[in-house]
């Protein structure tokens, strides 16, 4: 399956944004992206732009293409805005690609159209209490190679003794959304349908 989403950068996301496409094969996750402007954002979710705006790449411009096409032949919209505070870490050397993620307040509203314009009141946390079945502040921790892990690695997840667990931001706030108390109109918006 395709996982589609829009990213953004900052307490108010501005400069440009990433549309990103997910795709998870066996255990392995390829993801594709193209930055795009701020202000391109909402005319290419909702399908008013007139064109697509330049790309420094051919890969770019095809990866665009591919999320606009899914999005066109799924009718997907906008569903939820998730937010975190990430701290990264990354290898110097970029052959390497090996990568050390932490997100922490890991957070959800519900999208009112194609924007990443946020009522900063209207924050969800989501503790993951479903996943690891614990209360309290968690971080969530991402440990990411392009093919073995360093031993480095197999040596922080023993010290630590850390757990692997499949976990989407996403799908945890949907989920969230589902299960609580919900108006008529938000069941509808989640449904993909409108008045």
């Amino acid at each position: 399956y395709d996982l589609m989403r829009v990213r953004g950068y900052g307490e108010v996301p501005e400069g440009v944004a990433f549309f990103e496409t997910k795709r998870k094969i066996n255990a392995i996750t390829v993801k594709t992206r193209t930055a795009v402007a701020m202000e391109e954002v909402a005319p290419l979710l909702d399908g008013t732009y007139d064109a697509l705006p330049a790309s420094p790449s051919s890969e770019g411009r095809r990866n665009l293409e591919n999320f606009l096409y899914l999005k066109t032949v799924t009718d997907a919209r906008p569903c939820v805005l998730v937010r975190a505070y990430r701290e990264s870490y990354c290898t110097p050397d970029p052959r390497e690609d090996v990568r050390l993620t932490f997100d922490r307040e890991v957070c959800f509203q519900q999208a009112h159209g194609p924007s990443l314009i946020v009522d900063p009141k209207a924050w969800v946390p989501i503790d993951g209490e479903l996943q690891h079945g614990q209360r309290g502040a968690h971080t969530m921790i991402e440990l990411k190679f392009p093919r073995i892990a360093p031993m480095w690695m197999g040596r922080l997840i023993e010290r630590m003794e850390l757990w692997r667990v499949g976990y989407s931001k996403y799908v945890a706030a949907v989920q969230t959304l589902l299960d609580g108390p919900m108006s008529d109109a938000m069941a509808w918006d989640l449904a993909g349908e409108t008045d």
